[in-house]
């Protein structure tokens, strides 16, 4: 019979397409006989053509690649019932004869249930092992060179912006702008966790489909499952997954295919990266493996911008009590004798039962304090 390819998502969805020996091309382009509009595709993104009585699939040196089946692929010999994905769309090739649907239907990809949950650990990722990377770029084995050079480009900037940005807010929104740049996703946020729980806050979110980006609900389910597991996880089908099907957040936003990784921390995950879209099998494990490279690198720039947001809070709150002590003892009140503020440094005159919130080595702040401790102890000396 003559191979056919079928729409399962994207703008393109429910139409099919028959082809001989003419290539059937994918892409932007004008001309292409499957025209995408997703930015995430290449003008002229991969072609398939007729070899004697066997389909090939070839990437035209696309920037997002090619994938057949979840697998980023060069060239490849089509089978029966494989999944293409391009860009947020897939595609379902058939060459044997069976009945095409009916317009307006989607046809499922077989055994979706057994390959909707993919996970991913940080120490499986091609680009956080040097090794395995050289090999890769070596001997063309998984991504193409092409594929390879793309993501890393991606990672390298990622990389940039963690040590030029040491504001949590500022951070988290350059990597949430440059991650929506390379994956096919509709909504995308960076959740960091409260201190000392799991709940979860927005650092960063937008939505493509919102003009102002605004910021959106995100399954407690989800999250708990990927702080607990400490593994990246990718959801192709939410529908075929028992323990995400009744997600009210998700079912809601009509969520089809999720992904998401967690920030690793030295005392556990920091937050986690996530990302969703309307349509089935979007994301591929390609995705998976940059995502969780990424949240490594993001993690180490987000822990220092705490870090740092930590400090600031302290000595911004440290000055605040040291000048509430100036002002105690510029007042007079009590014996008092020359002294230097240990917060802020002010020539004063203090009094020897200590003024203000200082009134006290009792009520001297616990929290970030240890510097007004060791002034009054030298001062009192």
């Amino acid at each position: 019979m003559t191979p056919r390819l079928i729409a399962l998502s994207g703008s393109l969805r429910g139409s099919t397409w028959e082809f001989g020996l003419e290539p059937l091309v994918l892409g932007r382009q004008s001309d292409c006989q499957v025209r995408l509009t997703a930015p995430v595709v290449s003008r002229r993104h991969c072609e398939l053509r007729t070899t004697g009585e066997h389909c090939l699939l070839r990437d035209l040196d696309s920037r997002h690649g090619t994938f057949v089946n979840g697998v980023p692929t060069r060239e490849r010999r089509l089978e029966h019932t494989d999944v293409v994905q391009v860009g947020d769309s897939s595609f379902l090739f058939l060459c044997d004869d069976v009945p095409a649907p009916a317009t307006g239907t989607v046809a499922a990809p077989p055994d979706a249930a057994s390959w909707s949950t993919v996970q991913r650990r940080p120490e499986d990722v091609l680009y956080l092992q040097p090794r395995r990377l050289r090999a890769a770029l070596a001997e063309a084995v998984g991504p193409g060179p092409g594929l390879i050079a793309s993501d890393l480009q991606a990672l390298l900037e990622l990389s940039t912006a963690v040590h030029e940005l040491q504001q949590v807010e500022h951070l988290a929104a350059r990597i949430l702008e440059l991650l929506l740049a390379v994956l096919p996703a509709e909504r995308g946020s960076v959740l960091l966790c409260e201190p000392g729980t799991r709940e979860t806050v927005a650092a960063a979110s937008h939505d493509r489909r919102e003009v102002r980006g605004t910021s959106f609900p995100v399954s407690t389910t989800l999250v708990s499952r990927v702080l607990e597991g400490k593994v990246g996880c990718l959801y192709t089908d939410v529908v075929t997954d028992g323990g995400l099907r009744e997600a009210e957040s998700l079912h809601e936003a009509a969520v089809r295919s999720v992904l998401c990784a967690p920030l690793p921390g030295r005392q556990g995950p920091l937050g986690l990266l996530y990302f969703d879209t309307a349509s089935g099998h979007a994301f591929t494990e390609h995705h998976l493996e940059l995502l969780t490279a990424a949240a490594v690198i993001s993690a180490h720039g987000l822990a220092n911008a705490q870090h740092m947001a930590r400090l600031a809070y302290r000595q911004d709150r440290g000055r605040v009590e040291g000048e509430g002590w100036c002002r105690g003892a510029e007042e007079g009140r009590g014996r008092a004798q020359r002294g230097t503020c240990g917060l802020c440094a002010k020539p004063v005159e203090r009094p020897r039962s200590h003024c203000g919130v200082h009134a006290s080595p009792s009520r001297l702040p616990r929290r970030g304090a240890a510097g007004a401790w060791l002034s009054w102890l030298a001062v009192a000396a």
